[in-house]
């Protein structure tokens, strides 16, 4: 199937423009049926199912793996340090975690519920954790762009 996408895309520039036109609002369906889908199978037993292992694998991920991945994504770019620090704290997260943790769900995998409920204990505090710090985010990288030193910032 994505090989004939390609290949329709190339030969047929009318439909691939049309497919550029209609993509934004195809991408907005589908994210609400992941959100929804998603959504209707968290529980809070299966959150905090793991105890305090997912909280730190959940932690780990926010503190350690993203901000490092983000950092070797950046790496060699003329991104300033509280840049790309605020893109490793806000950075990739979110609707992708949710699908592939769907996917996981779906599949025949060892430990596919767990791995699907650690997922979602990630987005759980994402949706907690980033919502609480992006407005003091903001004003942090605003602040740095307008030339205020990080230690003059409230």
């Amino acid at each position: 199937m994505f090989v004939a996408a390609i290949v329709v895309g190339l030969r047929r520039r009318d439909l691939r423009e049309s497919f550029a036109e209609q993509t934004p609002e195809l991408v907005e369906v589908v994210k609400l049926a992941v959100f929804a889908v998603f959504g209707s199978l968290l529980t809070l037993h299966g959150l905090f199912e793991d105890g305090w292992a997912a909280v730190g694998v959940v932690a780990g991920t926010f503190l350690l793996a993203r901000p490092l991945a983000v950092a070797l994504a950046l790496a060699g770019t003329r991104l300033d340090l509280r840049s790309k620090a605020f893109m490793a704290w806000f950075g990739p997260r979110g609707v992708a975690t949710m699908a592939f943790s769907l996917l996981v769900l779906a599949r025949p995998v060892i430990e596919n519920v767990r791995i699907f409920n650690l997922a979602a204990l990630a987005v759980f505090a994402s949706v907690i954790v980033h919502g609480l710090s992006d407005t003091p985010g903001v004003a942090w990288l605003v602040r740095s762009r307008a030339g205020v030193p990080a230690a003059d910032a409230e």
